[in-house]
């Protein structure tokens, strides 16, 4: 045992002290060690404690061992099992893996601890579990189980129409032959549109193809509410902010990660002439203006998108605009703004300032769209885009309006009395209330404006 291996308080370290020179054996052996009663480290007085057949454990806190740390290898190992079942693991599971990783590269040069090893090491055990079990990943919560395919009379028909092409044919039938049987009769992918011509707000009725959680999309931008769309590269943030575009029947602008607030803002060049931006159209013209990779962008060159989200207003270098009344902003996110994680180093910790100011909605991958890229039958339990009616009764909406300021207020208030870093603004009174009105299932807009990426740890003791 080490000097380092106890702890002590400060009544402790000097009850301690006392004990040890109290002892007949110690003016011997401050002699030998040349120490003084006074002045003795406590590391010295634990070596003496242990020469004399005293345990300091006795007066003090034996240390834990510290961890071993892991090469940063292992944690690279980790990632590369985890990625390719990552949409199988758990809400809860997911956010433990993004909060021990991030710590692991932001404050520990990507190494784990033996404990955080041991957790995430379970964590893609339970994804793999889950995938060879045949679970699929529901939209919230925990995966469901992929229950047994009902045919539906369409389906009946397909397969029916398979059997007596087959019965008809002799020899049997090629592989190439059977593919293109199933082309031809299986199926097809689920296809809608959304008609916003009725008073009523959005509708799913023709065909096209989106996002299973685009309706929500398109309604919070209806109801003018800037949204923060948060999901993995590639999951279709950008083209749906386009399609949104086209059935609103708005110009579409858009910016990607910025470094400097002149990109937003223009400048005067070396003649004086200003030289304009896409983000200055889409305020004067009234666009649908995405910042894509918002979370790449340095946190001090987002002043004129907050003054904009916030007060409708920008100071650009030849005057002070109030933005049209069409303009709506759309930040395509890969994090909550929480900073760089396994998958996305290159990601800066956003003001809460800026977070505040939009609804977050989670974009993740969406397997029936993915399949209908590339002409394949909707895959099994992928889930459907969703069903969104707004509400048209004032006083309807005036009584979902006060119990949800009620909810906000007691969110809010338990946050503080837990003392957690999490904002909840009158803001969220407010967006919330008019995602309601436009018809957002009430569970959406508490993750939207109350939770807001928070993770597992703060949810439970908010829920506590």
């Amino acid at each position: 045992m080490f000097a380092t291996d106890f702890a002590f308080t400060g009544p402790q370290r000097i009850a301690f002290r006392t004990a040890i020179t109290n002892n007949h054996k110690w003016p011997l052996y401050a002699r030998e060690h040349n120490l003084s009663s006074a002045t003795a480290k406590v590391a010295e007085l634990v070596d003496a404690a242990i020469a004399f057949g005293i345990d300091p454990a006795a007066y003090g806190t034996l240390r834990t061992p510290k961890e071993k740390i892991h090469d940063p290898l292992v944690l690279q190992f980790l990632g590369d099992r985890f990625n390719p079942v990552k949409a199988y693991a758990s809400e809860r599971d997911a956010t433990f893996w993004g909060d021990i990783v991030r710590t692991a590269v932001t404050k520990q040069g990507d190494r784990l601890t033996a404990k955080q090893f041991d957790v995430l090491q379970k964590i893609v055990e339970r994804a793999e579990t889950r995938k060879a079990n045949g679970e699929f990943p529901a939209p919230h919560g925990e995966p469901k189980r992929d229950p047994a395919p009902k045919l539906d009379a369409d389906a009946d028909e397909d397969l029916e129409a398979l059997r007596e092409i087959l019965a008809r044919r002799k020899g049997g039938v090629t592989e190439s032959q059977v593919i293109e049987l199933i082309k031809t009769h299986a199926s097809k992918p689920a296809h809608v549109t959304i008609d916003l011509s009725t008073p009523e707000g959005p509708k799913l009725t023709g065909e096209a193809l989106m996002h299973y959680r685009f309706p929500l999309l398109l309604a919070a931008i209806s109801a003018g509410v800037n949204v923060m769309l948060v999901g993995p590269a590639g999951s279709g943030k950008t083209e749906s902010c386009r399609q949104a575009a086209r059935l609103l029947k708005r110009d579409f602008a858009f910016t990607g990660a910025i470094d400097s607030p002149y990109k937003l803002l223009g400048f005067r060049d070396a003649m004086g002439n200003i030289v304009r931006t896409p983000f200055r159209d889409a305020v004067e013209q009234g666009k649908l203006f995405l910042l894509d990779e918002m979370d790449g962008s340095l946190p001090t060159a987002m002043t004129p998108f907050n003054a904009v989200t916030a007060n409708r207003v920008v100071d650009f270098p030849d005057q002070i605009v109030t933005a049209h009344p069409d303009f709506i902003a759309v930040a395509a996110c890969n994090t909550f703004g929480n900073g760089a994680s396994r998958e996305y180093v290159g990601r800066y910790q956003q003001d809460a300032a800026v977070l505040d100011r939009f609804a977050m909605l989670a974009w993740p991958y969406d397997a029936a769209l993915e399949a209908a890229m590339v002409g394949s039958p909707r895959p099994r339990g992928a889930p459907s885009p969703m069903s969104i009616q707004r509400l048209t009764d004032p006083a309807a909406i005036q009584i979902h309006t006060d119990r949800w300021l009620e909810r906000v207020q007691a969110v809010r208030a338990k946050v503080e009395s837990l003392k957690i870093r999490h904002v909840v603004s009158p803001r969220a009174t407010v967006t919330g209330a008019k995602l309601i009105a436009a018809g957002w299932p009430l569970k959406e807009v508490e993750e939207a404006c109350l939770w807001r990426g928070l993770d597992a740890d703060a949810r439970a003791k908010l829920a506590a």
